[in-house]
């Protein structure tokens, strides 16, 4: 893998075997954790079973947990950032995460047939079960939220930051094999096996994370200052402010990373609904096409992130974004059957890994490392708030549209928005210090 002799991460130090020790161990978890965010998907075909619209799917399964990321989000990262127990500051919340997590997905996994229990007529079954879905998916996406925050803030705690782009080029292998695993295999399954594969794939997940929490060592954290412990609720939540956004320079990286997010939207929502209800493909070639984006992603993963440790994420996170507004461009005319849905995804799968392999060691270079977990809430916060705002008009905007194709101008529209937000970053990097000499600006010092 080419790595350091001796890696440090905070008080931690690592030789080459310890490191690779502690990759396996975070990668072995980070598996099962990839693998449940496919359970989003597996959702959206439970809803759309039921004949829930399209609007109604934006709200739950985009605006909801985006309002209770918003409301939840800083109070966890916060804590957790203040947080010293003997097993670290993040794992705790990782192991209340997965319990709850699993609890929600294992009940809604079995709720239809608790549905037609306790009724006494069809009709009584499917409203019944239409509950059921709607509580234990949102509370998944609430319980989630514990383990999606905190195992990113974990990596940039014990992951040294020399090596964090190639340890984040693991990571997305691991999410590209997810995606072939679940697209060519799994996602079929839910046609007729939808129980056991949500069943399968929780405690898939309890395991590996299991083997995440027991296998991974955190280090020593600097006691937390006894006038921030003795503050008031209103004081620390004027101070957190003051932190977080009186500084233009992490403004505008909240506004970029905002705005990319809202991009998404349509495709997360609509993409799978775009090939199989527009171009007139089945599950079974959809999964083959995205298990083959999978791969290539899976090939391209290790190369992008020593890019990333060679150049600056900043600028291979901008090239990406780049590349996705040209390839939406040219999908949104060009697609019109199987070959050209299929060289499309190709082309956006190569633009989107290149994005996805920045996102994190960009926020790790950039932020404040004392106090990542706070400056991370405060990201998810600006983006928690705009997807609140866009995911129900996500949803409104294709229906009035009438075609799901719609989605290639959403992304292309608000990934433009986010280039220009990211030149703005660029501007304020260089003024901090730049490649060599750059110092995370703190509000004392603005």
């Amino acid at each position: 893998m080419n790595m350091p002799a001796i890696s440090r991460a905070g008080s931690l130090t690592y030789n080459r075997s310890q490191l690779a020790r502690l990759f396996l161990w975070l990668l072995t978890g980070s598996f099962g954790y990839c693998l449940l965010a496919n359970v989003t998907t597996l959702i959206s075909l439970s809803m759309k079973e039921l004949g829930c619209s399209n609007s109604l799917m934006g709200v739950m399964l985009g605006s909801m947990p985006a309002a209770v990321n918003f409301i939840f989000n800083p109070w966890i990262s916060t804590r957790s950032d203040r947080t010293r127990t003997a097993w670290g500051r993040r794992k705790p919340y990782l192991f209340i995460g997965m319990c709850l997590s699993a609890a929600c997905i294992l009940l809604l996994a079995w709720s239809p047939r608790l549905a037609f229990r306790i009724s006494g007529s069809a009709e009584e079954a499917y409203h019944w079960q239409l509950g059921f879905l709607i509580v234990f998916s949102v509370g998944f996406q609430v319980c989630f939220l514990l383990i999606a925050t905190t195992i990113y803030y974990l990596f940039v705690d014990v992951v040294p930051q020399a090596v964090l782009g190639r340890f984040m080029a693991f990571f997305n292998m691991c999410g590209s094999a997810v995606g072939i695993l679940f697209s060519f295999f799994l996602l079929k399954l839910s046609q007729s096996h939808m129980a056991w594969l949500y069943t399968g794939i929780t405690a898939f997940f309890v395991v590996t994370m299991m083997i995440l929490l027991l296998g991974v060592k955190e280090g020593e954290y600097a006691p937390v200052a006894p006038a921030v412990r003795e503050r008031s609720p209103l004081e620390k939540a004027r101070l957190y402010m003051r932190e977080c956004f009186s500084i233009p320079f992490y403004f505008w990286i909240f506004f970029a990373m905002g705005v990319n997010g809202v991009s998404n939207i349509c495709r997360s929502l609509f993409g799978l609904y775009f090939a199989r209800d527009t171009l007139g493909l089945d599950l079974e070639v959809i999964g083959n096409i995205n298990g083959f984006t999978s791969l290539l992603g899976f090939a391209l993963a290790y190369p992008l992130g020593y890019l990333n440790d060679r150049f600056h994420p900043l600028r291979v996170f901008f090239w990406g974004g780049a590349a996705i507004v040209l390839v939406n461009l040219l999908s949104f005319f060009w697609i019109s059957g199987l070959v050209t849905y299929a060289v499309s995804s190709v082309l956006l799968t190569v633009a989107y890994v290149v994005q996805l392999s920045a996102g994190l060691p960009l926020t790790a270079a950039l932020f404040p490392r004392s106090k990542y977990g706070q400056f991370g809430s405060a990201q998810a916060i600006f983006c928690a708030l705009m997807m609140i705002l866009f995911n129900a008009a996500a949803g409104k905007l294709t229906d009035l549209f009438g075609s799901y194709r719609f989605l290639y101008a959403w992304d292309f529209v608000f990934t433009l928005l986010a280039l220009a937000a990211l030149g703005r970053v660029f501007v304020l990097w260089k003024q901090y210090g730049g490649d060599h000499h750059y110092v995370a600006p703190e509000s004392d010092q603005v």
